[in-house]
Formats: structure tokens, C-alpha cells, sequence
């Protein structure tokens, strides 16, 4: 049985564009590979499970800026999954942390990437070819243009030795490698116009997570709330497990105790905390959601 080279889970994607504009200097995104039974349960990443199963692939790309202000924001993205930046360059990388998902500004998004054919040990050993179709996202309208079809064929390098056997001072000469460094699942490799058959750019992809999306769900409660059952602390196996076979990480958190005490329900017997209705309760969470939006907005990453 083949070992799999690519496993459920996320991975750091890095598109260099052929002369791309001045002020782009290349796109960073997320690639989520999920490895699947036929019948569409999720293959986890430490099963090496390869036979009777579909890989399937997607990705998100966001505008690396050439403009200071704008870079600044993603090495602050990178920061918070556990790079460390001297001189611009990062001197630890994921190897060293618990592995995460980095958040990068909303406002650098610029295309999903829709997974057609995921194919591996094609068209050699060591080889992943994927096909995309590009889909642009336009801010001003908020709609998708689709861009056609790329194909990304893709080789599994050790960039760590290929590093280490460079003189000392070209080892780190090509910044578009530095978050790559300590990868153990790293891949290089070509981007094609599958429609003209022209190399438009390169591609660099390396490991992350086991899970393919993050997310963190906020708890807020009336003060006298007994939140005892959805407690991160005492059933956070339970909210593991929940999410786990959708490949999702899920991570609760208490916050405000603040939302205003309901009043009782109209026919209820009265209670001393109050009830809501379904129709009040999600008036109260629309009202209390879009309060707590707008005091934590920030234009960087809308």
C-alpha cells in the first residue's frame, strides 16, 4: 500500500506571480486537503488510509503588499501562530508551537481557488498535481468572476537539507522561502494556464494543521447564566469530538457576562432570571451581536 503524501488537514500556500504588478509581491493564503471515504467521512490525518478514498482541495489568496503599513499586518498574522521576526526574517517557525491556522486581514482577500482534481504521484513519485478554477473576488461588489482553470503540479522537496547545503550566505537569500524553512511536508512547484498552457507563476506549499478551518465561538451570557453545560474547561472533549469529524477546530470561550436580563415570556410562569421567546432570542443575539461587531471592527482586517 502507498504511503499518502498529502494528508487531511492545512497547509500554507504561497502563489509567486511572472511579473506580477509593483505593488503585489506575492499571494499567501490557506490550502485545505481533506482525504475522504467514498461515502464522504472525512480520512484523519494520522490514518494512512489511501485506498477507496478522494482527495479534494481548496484555497483562499490574499494580497501580500509591497507597502510597509500593509506587511506589517501579516507578519502579525504569522506571529500569532507562533513565528518570531528579526530583520524582517522569522527565526522560529511552526515546528516549535502548537500547530494553528493563521487569520490573515480581510481586506488583502482576493481569490478562491475551487479544487477540481487532486491527483497524487502524478506525473511522477513525488509528485501532486491539482486543478483550480480561479474565482477573483471583487470588493466593490462583492461577487466572484471566475478566471478559468490553473494547474498546480507540485514536488515533495526536504527545503530544510536543499537549505543547509547552500553557502552560508545565500541560505536565506529568497524571502518567498523563509516561512517554509521547517516544514516537514514541503512542496515546490509550477502554476500552469491549463486554457493557454502558459507557466504563469510558481507555487509553494507547506504543512500546518490537522484540521482544515478554525473557528472560535464566543460565549456571552446574561450574568446569572448557567453556561455549565457549553464550559471550555469541564466538557472540552465533548466539544472536540463534536467538530472533529467535520475537520473543524472549534474553541470556546467565555466572554461577556453583560446581555441584558430578559423579561419573562408572555403566557410563562414567571422565573426570576426571565425567558425569551425564539423570536425575541434571536432578536436579542441579532442586537447583541451587531453592538459587539462594531466595538471590535477594525479597518485592518474587514
Amino acid at each position: 500500500m502507498s504511503t499518502p503524501l498529502l494528508r487531511t488537514g492545512s497547509y500554507l500556500i504561497r502563489f509567486i506571480q511572472n511579473d506580477p504588478p509593483p505593488e503585489i509581491r506575492w499571494l499567501d493564503g490557506t490550502l485545505r486537503i481533506s482525504r475522504e471515504k467514498i461515502d464522504g467521512t472525512l480520512v484523519e490525518a494520522t490514518d494512512g488510509t489511501v485506498a477507496g478514498t478522494v482527495l479534494r482541495a481548496s484555497a483562499d489568496l490574499y494580497v501580500r503588499s509591497t507597502r510597509p503599513e500593509l506587511e506589517k499586518l501579516f507578519i502579525q498574522s504569522f506571529e500569532k501562530i507562533g513565528f518570531t521576526y528579526k530583520g524582517g526574517r522569522p527565526l522560529y517557525s511552526v515546528k516549535d508551537h502548537q500547530p494553528e491556522i493563521p487569520s490573515f486581514p480581510r481586506n488583502a482577500y482576493r481569490y478562491y481557488l475551487e479544487g477540481l482534481e487532486v491527483y497524487e504521484r502524478l506525473p511522477a513519485t513525488e509528485n501532486v498535481t491539482i486543478r483550480f478554477r480561479v474565482h477573483q473576488f471583487d470588493r466593490t461588489t462583492r461577487s466572484f468572476t471566475s478566471l478559468g482553470i490553473r494547474v498546480c503540479i507540485l514536488t515533495r522537496l526536504p527545503l530544510k537539507d536543499i537549505i543547509a547545503k547552500r553557502k552560508p550566505e545565500k541560505r536565506y537569500a529568497d524571502p518567498s522561502e523563509w516561512e517554509f524553512t521547517s516544514h516537514k511536508d514541503y512542496f515546490s512547484g509550477r502554476v500552469i494556464d491549463e486554457a493557454t498552457g502558459n507557466v504563469v507563476g510558481k507555487v509553494r506549499v507547506g504543512r500546518l494543521a490537522d484540521y482544515l478551518r478554525s473557528a472560535k465561538v464566543e460565549i456571552d451570557r446574561v450574568r446569572s447564566g448557567d453556561v455549565t453545560f457549553l464550559d471550555p474547561e469541564t466538557r472540552a472533549k465533548d466539544w472536540k469530538d463534536a467538530f472533529q469529524g467535520t475537520g473543524w477546530r472549534v474553541t470556546p470561550e467565555l466572554s461577556n457576562t453583560t446581555v441584558e436580563q430578559p423579561e419573562p415570556a408572555e403566557g410563562e410562569p414567571y422565573r426570576d432570571e426571565g425567558a425569551w421567546t425564539l423570536s425575541q432570542l434571536h432578536k436579542a443575539i441579532m442586537i447583541w451581536t451587531n453592538a459587539t461587531r462594531e466595538q471590535s471592527r477594525s479597518p485592518d482586517y474587514d
